[in-house]
């Protein structure tokens, strides 16, 4: 059992308290999912790591709204955070290659992709390009944290290991059959990673929605006294619902990126550069988020919010540090030089340093002495 988002989040996601449409919402979340898939084929993930990614990505965004975070950035976030707790390691700067690469293969002129049959040209890692992505990878890996409240184990329970377990459970059929059966509703739950299904029902329960699918396709008749989804713990309306809801992906043209407004950011207080990068969940005034080319949180910049130091407020601080300074003449020795300085040679000595150079003195007096008896033996 996984915790679910609650019905009232459901209805009113933080994208769409900030004026951002249902519609460009969930173009949007199936566009992250599928970054998130062709990134784990081509850095040659595990299936597990890649489903773990598309759940922490859907996730997040029932947290915090695509105004703030850019979606091409969170997909990159998920997949690092996805391969740590997966135990799948990838280097950061492949995954920013990757993802670059992508960006770079979305790009079109005239509807047409520009480097459609031939290669992408190389990544320069040591760029501002890759470094901005870098800090907003980890910027945003931070934020999912904190959003999921650092207990993502208890949240990455996934419905393919069930629908192996369901499948094998239906011995009417023959194996081929079986094997058959398990590889289509296999693929209906890698196509269900591109919606929010993962954050609103059970994964066993997605897992029955997925082998009813693939019967109706292959056109397989299963038990039905008892109904063999009651087997499985799951109603006949959920399952239903479940269906329509990956069905729906099918009639839809492939997702692309949809450009959304950005909010004004607040600064990260306690931060210890200025040139991090600036979430939109950080503290203070006047400053903003800009857009790269890969749609990342850019640097911070001022705005006109800022004012400097009040005139009044400088001359105060002036007559504070002259007032200390005639303090400080007032309260010094007015005794020559000479007793001035015997008097700091006498405070700088102390008992301790005067027995550690009688102990030197003796050392070496007692290395003469056995030198010398040496060589008269």
């Amino acid at each position: 059992m996984v915790v679910l988002v609650p019905d009232d989040v459901l209805r009113s996601t933080p994208s769409h308290e900030d004026g951002i449409r249902r519609s460009t919402e969930r173009e949007l979340r199936a566009f992250g999912a599928v970054l998130i898939q062709r990134a784990s084929v081509l850095l040659r993930l595990t299936q597990t790591t890649c489903v773990s990614a598309a759940a922490v990505f859907q996730r997040f965004y029932f947290r915090r709204s695509f105004a703030e975070f850019d979606v091409r950035i969170s997909a990159a976030a998920a997949l690092l955070l996805a391969c740590k707790l997966e135990e799948t390691q990838r280097r950061l700067k492949d995954i920013v290659v990757v993802f670059l690469r992508l960006h770079m293969r979305s790009l079109g002129e005239d509807g047409n992709p520009t480097y459609s049959g031939r290669p992408t040209p190389a990544v320069d890692l040591a760029g501002r390009e890759a470094s901005e992505m870098k800090q907003a990878i980890i910027h945003t890996e931070r934020h999912m944290l904190q959003e999921l409240g650092f207990a993502l184990g208890a949240l990455l329970e996934h419905p393919h290991k069930y629908v192996l377990q369901f499948v094998k459970s239906l011995k009417r059929n023959t194996d081929f059959v079986l094997c058959e059966l398990a590889q289509t509703a296999w693929n209906y739950l890698n196509d269900a990673a591109r919606t929010p299904l993962c954050c609103q029902y059970q994964p066993h329960q997605i897992a029955t929605a997925s082998i009813f699918l693939a019967a109706r396709k292959l056109g397989l008749k299963l038990p039905k006294s008892p109904p063999w989804w009651t087997v499985f713990d799951t109603e006949f309306e959920e399952m239903r619902r479940i269906a329509q809801i990956i069905a729906a992906l099918y009639r839809r043209p492939p997702p692309q990126f949809v450009s959304v407004a950005r909010k004004t950011t607040q600064q990260l207080q306690g931060s210890p550069s200025e040139s991090l990068v600036w979430s939109p969940s950080d503290e203070g005034t006047g400053i903003a988020v800009g857009c790269s080319m890969v749609g990342q949180v850019g640097f911070r910049t001022y705005g006109s919010a800022d004012q400097g130091l009040d005139p009044t407020r400088i001359a105060e601080m002036l007559s504070e540090e002259q007032a200390s300074a005639e303090g400080g003449r007032q309260t010094s020795p007015t005794a020559g030089g000479s007793g001035a300085v015997e008097k700091t040679r006498s405070r700088s000595r102390s008992p301790q340093g005067e027995q550690k150079a009688e102990r030197k003195i003796v050392t070496l007096k007692l290395g003469v002495a056995r030198l010398g008896k040496s060589k008269s033996f």
